[in-house]
């Protein structure tokens, strides 16, 4: 028994004492503290930069947190620690509430409110994004937060923003140039937007939306300042030189929503040829956090089907992809007709607001033209931020939620809401039909669409008949056997026009019954499409495609030959994704290369694609464009579908 005892403890002895000098030790990595921190939904962390040799134990140990904590903060270590990985790692002791200890003399720190982006920060402090992120490299690996805190070398700035003056507890109003401003206490939008001559509106739009939540004591803001002959009087304001940076926003004329040039008319005897590659950045909702981020111009000068070979299923279902596809192939048909182009795809996700780092993205890139189908608020900063850097500005769909009245510099490919209901009330007038029945299911965009209606047509004329969950249309009371019956329905909802749809059909067999309806519904599987014919389908679209036009037919080959399918997304307006996308390379290049700059005001207004004809109008001269032309396509009880240009 003692034998087999006396070798294992033999053995403990020789590893503990001799081998650890026989076999070769890797040098020990000592782990520098990062210095890196970020403030995260209340809670300060460290951006640490994993480097060759270092372990996560120790990293728990310099860091002192616990081995759980760091994977919990990581998610991405259950794969192994990897060198170059930047990991987030908590830091001990209590949130700051103010700015972190520095030098305030070297530097202003600025505490990031909601809605502050890189982008809106730079004009703030009249710089630019790359020196933020010089001076605060952690903005380089992730988006600002709320309370984040920002150094802002004051040698940089020609005057020091974000410095308050304050006496007694009490933070006064100051302006700091001829844009720059910090609040008051006690200040808002409206008191301001009265002191200064312009509107709660235009402050917002020079601030890129950052501000229209409130504002408080101490906020540095942007003042739109109008051309005037006497400055406001206040005790507060402190007389400065102006001095404002080449950067900075600057208004030059009065306008509703933006400022205006001094002349918006084509003069082409001023125009200069364009020179060197035309730059066209795409800015489409692709909704992926990666793989079509961001995409050079490399895919032009080789071959197109690489943007769709390492294609996930999610984006393939995208119909903006294949709208990016078709835009491909008209951009290499441009290139074969001798134009040099340089594109960049960019993803604009599905945040409700335009980020710091996309227009960062899209300022480096350095575009003639950007086209985004922003159909949201979005527009607005989108369309500010175009006209600052000097950039046309083209969207294949108008924005849904622009008011009727509100001005725009952008050029639309598709009409407003407000053209097509138009168009429907001006129909209806040279019908002389006694009655309209609307079916809508009252909800807030039906109701909005009704209104409008009453506004464009004789009040009497509009009688409502409400279809949703709770309540089932009824038709009859509304109805006359000795004349038309012209029934309205507001949904794209294949489930609710179905069944609405249904209900007339059982009424058209003792009444005579004409639906107005959607271009959408040529997309509903489950209708069966002598629905359409036995009611009379009518609806207005921008677009219509001719399958028999040898264009279209070859468009479509060279699709399906390129890609490996067949393109067949549409919108609910009748717009052809993949069709679209080429359309406008194969309108838009040409033109941008023969006006440059001044694309929007020489715009060409009647143009001609594989979806028919695109008509365009302007309100007024110094307004963008928007397509005005629409087809009338009516469902004969024949069979016959006929489509009539209506304008």
């Amino acid at each position: 028994m003692k034998s087999p005892l006396i070798r294992l403890l033999f053995c403990l002895l020789l590893s503990v004492f001799i081998l650890p000098y026989g076999i070769p030790q890797e040098p020990a990595v000592q782990v520098q503290r990062s210095r890196n921190k970020v403030l995260l939904k209340g809670q300060v962390y460290y951006l640490h930069s994993v480097q060759k040799g270092e372990t996560i134990y120790s990293l728990c140990r310099v860091y002192n947190v616990s081995e759980a904590e760091l994977r919990k903060e990581n998610p991405g270590l259950e794969e192994g620690l990897k060198e170059g990985m930047v990991l987030k790692i908590p830091e001990r002791g209590p949130v700051q509430e103010k700015p972190l200890p520095g030098d305030t003399s070297v530097y202003v720190f600025h505490i990031v409110n909601k809605g502050e982006t890189l982008f809106s920060l730079a004009k703030f402090y009249g710089i630019t994004v790359d020196l933020i992120a010089e001076y605060n490299p952690e903005v380089k690996y992730s988006a600002l937060q709320v309370n984040q805190v920002l150094k802002i070398p004051k040698s940089i700035l020609r005057t020091a923003p974000g410095m308050a003056e304050k006496g007694e507890g009490i933070i006064t109003g100051r302006q700091l140039d001829s844009t720059r401003y910090i609040v008051g206490q006690g200040e808002t939008l409206y008191s301001l937007s009265r002191r200064w001559n312009t509107t709660p509106s235009e402050i917002i739009l020079a601030n890129g939306g950052a501000v229209w939540r409130g504002l408080k004591a101490g906020d540095t803001i942007l003042i739109p300042l109008q051309k005037r002959e006497h400055m406001p009087f206040s005790g507060v304001i402190v007389p400065v030189t102006p001095a404002v940076s080449s950067d900075t926003i600057s208004f030059s004329r009065a306008s509703h929503f933006y400022p205006l040039p001094d002349t918006c008319t084509c003069d082409s005897s001023y125009l200069l040829p364009h020179k060197g590659p035309l730059s066209l950045y795409l800015l489409l909702p692709f909704n992926i956090d990666r793989g079509i981020a961001e995409i050079n111009d490399t895919l032009l000068s080789s071959d197109p089907s690489l943007a769709f070979r390492s294609t996930s299923e999610t984006l393939l279902k995208n119909g903006w992809y294949e709208y990016y596809l078709g835009f491909l192939l008209g951009a290499r048909q441009m290139q074969k007709n001798g134009y040099s182009l340089k594109l960049t795809a960019g993803d604009l996700g599905s945040v409700p607001v335009i980020t710091g780092s996309m227009l960062s993205r899209i300022e480096s890139a350095k575009p003639d033209v950007v086209i985004s189908p922003v159909a949201d608020n979005r527009i607005i900063a989108l369309d500010t931020f175009c006209f600052q850097q000097k950039i046309s500005l083209i969207t294949p769909v108008f924005p849904n939620t622009m008011a009727d009245s509100q001005s725009f510099r952008f050029v639309s490919f598709e009409p407003s809401q407000q053209t097509i209901l138009a168009s429907w009330a001006n129909w209806f007038r040279s019908k002389h039909y006694s009655r309209l029945v609307v079916v809508h299911p009252a909800d807030s965009a039906s109701l909005r669409t009704l209104v409008k209606l009453r506004n464009l047509l004789p009040e009497q004329k509009i009688m409502e008949a409400v279809q949703n969950d709770t309540a089932l249309a009824n038709f009859e009371p509304y109805f006359a056997k000795n004349d038309s019956n012209v029934v309205m329905i507001l949904s794209d909802r294949e489930e609710y026009a179905g069944e609405v749809l249904r209900n007339l059909i059982l009424l058209s067999r003792n009444y005579p019954v004409i639906v107005l309806g959607s271009p959408s519904w040529n997309n509903f599987a489950s209708i069966d499409a002598a629905y359409f014919h036995q009611l009379q389908l009518h609806y207005f679209t921008p677009y219509l495609v001719d399958y028999r036009n040898p264009d279209v037919r070859e468009f479509i080959n060279r699709f399906r030959n390129t890609f490996g399918f067949y393109p067949t997304k549409m919108n609910s307006r009748g717009m052809h994704f993949a069709m679209m996308g080429y359309d406008m390379a194969c309108m838009i290049i040409p033109q941008a290369f023969r006006y440059g700059k001044s694309l929007r005001e020489c715009f060409n207004p009647y143009l001609k694609g594989l979806q028919g004809d695109f008509r365009f109008y302007r309100s007024s001269n110094c307004a963008g464009y928007s397509k005005h032309s629409l087809y009338l396509v009516t469902y004969g009880k024949d069979y016959s579908v006929t489509p009539v240009l209506w304008e």
